[in-house]
């Protein structure tokens, strides 16, 4: 290398710029890196600060949740026991409503047994009067006849009722 070779100016040219301004490009440099560095720090902790905070957030919901989910357990318990005793005490009330009703149909029905009954046997005699009537009206030698069997009867019944006196 000569000093009119132009390698060499370009060599002189570079080390004269580094010399020169590699003193302040390296101030400037590090100063960047340095920021950024810093930058890089502090957004690290602010990830790492909300890192944590999410941390303890999910811990509280999760107990939150836990609680929550005990909670809606004895809710569905206690609704479940409540549901049981209406349950049985609708089952009793329906079973004494039930039983007042049969009392009442059967006291019904025999009260219409009865009236049909007496109705019947007063139909009964009202026909069989009337039978013997049209029978009476029919034959006068019946007639006679079933007329000295009642005095008959009642004479005796008379008399018996005499002795008792």
């Amino acid at each position: 290398m000569t000093l009119s070779s132009p390698d060499f100016w370009v060599l002189v040219a570079f080390a004269l710029l580094i010399g020169l301004g590699g003193r302040r490009l390296y101030v400037y440099i590090t100063q960047f890196l340095d920021t950024y560095s810093q930058q890089v720090a502090s957004q690290l902790e602010d990830v790492t600060r909300l890192h944590d905070e999410a941390l303890s957030l999910l811990k509280t919901y999760e107990a939150k949740y836990d609680t929550a989910l005990t909670q809606v357990e004895e809710i569905l318990a206690f609704s479940e026991k409540e549901i049981e005793h209406v349950k049985a005490l609708n089952e009793q009330e329906y079973l004494d409503f039930k039983e007042q009703k049969e009392k009442m149909f059967q006291e019904r029905l025999e009260l219409d047994k009865k009236e049909i009954l007496s109705k019947l046997r007063s139909e009964t005699v009202a026909e069989a009067l009337k039978i013997v009537e049209k029978t009476l009206l029919e034959d006068d030698k019946m007639r006679e006849n079933l007329t000295k069997e009642a005095i008959e009867e009642l004479s005796q019944q008379d008399l018996q009722f005499d002795h008792r006196l």
